[in-house]
Formats: structure tokens, sequence, C-alpha cells
């Protein structure tokens, strides 16, 4: 029988702390946290000699995730990604930036800017980097500075077949998509979370952060961001449709989704206790 392996692609700012730690909390030591190993750059070569090796692994998390994925002998690998709207997205970097000074772009200015100034940088600079179309470039098998229409319909291809897709505004829904599609590898799987990682702007809905950020921006600063992530925002778009769709497809969703809140609420529980 196959072993399964569920290969966390863990994008920055996309939730993936949140999900590593329900992984965690499934699977204990058989959960890898591997986002820091450079070795995962190498790809599919790297990535399958590991996994064989790794006869206990059950869930890994990388931020270095290569496509394609290797084929693995007698290893069944299930891929979850997490997407996100991308002007929200590129909001929650901004925080993330000013309340760790930097820690992640080794910018020491970036506590001090305006968060216009903080776009019209990023978007300018002559590396695409986290802010321009990554999320799409991230789905490719290669990773080019710009994005052009054939190469986003490759990437669409490769989140539309993806067993675990996700949405961070969506985050409920689809873990409970997740562990309906884990249940027959992992009867016990329970992705309830307290969460983890979160910025102030979650104390926000989706609409409300992404009208602040627009509140604060000049027309024309919007415009370039807007069109540095066009195909970010498609791919967002469409992987919306293909949630919905999925979420029309599961038998009593409703129900599942409520027995998840109880969930996540038992744990919220626990945790305001402890402290």
């Amino acid at each position: 029988m196959k072993r399964t392996v569920i290969i966390h692609c863990h994008i920055f700012k996309n939730a993936g702390h949140t999900f590593d730690w329900s992984l965690k909390n499934n699977f204990g030591e058989s959960f890898l946290d591997h986002r820091d190993s450079e070795k995962m750059k190498r790809g599919a070569g790297y990535l399958g000699g590991f996994i064989s090796e790794s006869r206990n692994l059950k869930a890994l998390s990388s931020h270095h995730i290569r496509f394609p994925l290797p084929d693995v002998p007698d290893v069944r690998l299930l891929p979850a990604i997490i997407l996100r709207h991308p002007i929200d997205r590129l909001g929650s970097i901004y925080l993330y930036e000013r309340k760790h000074e930097g820690q992640y772009t080794h910018d020491a200015d970036s506590k001090k800017i305006s968060l216009q100034e903080f776009m019209l940088q990023r978007i300018s600079s002559e590396r695409p980097g986290v802010i321009s179309n990554f999320q799409t470039r991230f789905c490719l098998d290669r990773d080019p500075h710009a994005v052009n229409e054939k190469e986003f319909k490759l990437a669409l291809e490769r989140v539309g077949k993806m067993p675990l897709l996700g949405l961070v505004d969506y985050y409920d829904e689809s873990m409970v998509l997740f562990e309906e599609t884990l249940r027959p590898y992992y009867p016990d799987i329970d992705l309830s979370y307290a969460g983890q990682n979160i910025s102030l702007s979650g104390e926000k809905n989706l609409e409300q952060r992404i009208r602040a950020i627009f509140d604060v921006l000049g027309i024309e600063t919007l415009d370039t961001l807007l069109a540095g992530n066009h195909w970010d925002l498609m791919l967002y778009l469409e992987t919306k449709s293909i949630l919905r769709k999925r979420i029309r497809e599961m038998p009593d969703f409703t129900g599942k989704l409520n027995d998840f809140y109880r969930r996540c609420l038992s744990l919220r529980n626990i945790e305001i206790r402890e402290h």
C-alpha cells in the first residue's frame, strides 16, 4: 500500500503558519517544517529522495517547493496550496515588515516608510520578489520575471488539479474541504486551529482591508499595483470559482462547516484558559 504525504507549498503571508500548526497538531514528529532548507530549491530530485528516505514522514511544509513535484515510488503526494487576494496579501506583507523591521526582506527602513512608498519601491524593483504576481509565479515550473497569458494558463491548470486548494478569506471552508479529501488517508484528521501569526489586518473582513489600502494609495500607485498583480488577481478569482464548485458538490457541507467551527471554538477556549 502507498503511504500518503501532504506537501504544503507554503506561500509567504498566506495563512501558512496556521495550517502548519494544524499539521503539527495532527502528526507531531511526522510533520516536518522544512521551510528554511536551501536544499529544497534543488527541485524534484532532492525532494523525491528526501521523501523516499523519510519513512515516517506524513506532512511537509516549505517556502521553497519547486514544481513539478517528484514521482516517488510507493508514495502518494497530496500537494496543498493556499492563495490570497493579491492586494490583501501585499497589505499583510507591509504590516509584517513594519512589525519585524525588515527581518524577511532585510530592509531596515521598512518600519519607517509609508504604505505607498513601500508598494512603489517593491513594484518597481528590478526583481519581482514577493510583491508582483508572486503567487502565479510560484505555481510555475520556473520563476519568470514577467508572467504572460500562456504561463498564467499553466499556473491555473496546476491550481485546478490541486487536491488541497484553499483561500485565505475562505480559510475555514478550505479546511473543511481539506479534511474531506484527507479523511480516506487519515481518518482522524482535524484541521481546526487557533490562529497563528495573524496581523492586525485580520480584525477586518477582506473588503474592509482592501478598501483601507485603496484609501491611502493614490490613483497612480493603485494602477501600478493592480497592473503588477493582474495575473495574481485572475488566479484568485478563478480559485474562488473552483472552491465554490467544490463546496456545492460536498454532501452536507454546512453541517461539516458548523462542526469545524465548534472544534475551533473549543481550541480557542483551551488556549484562553492556558494563558
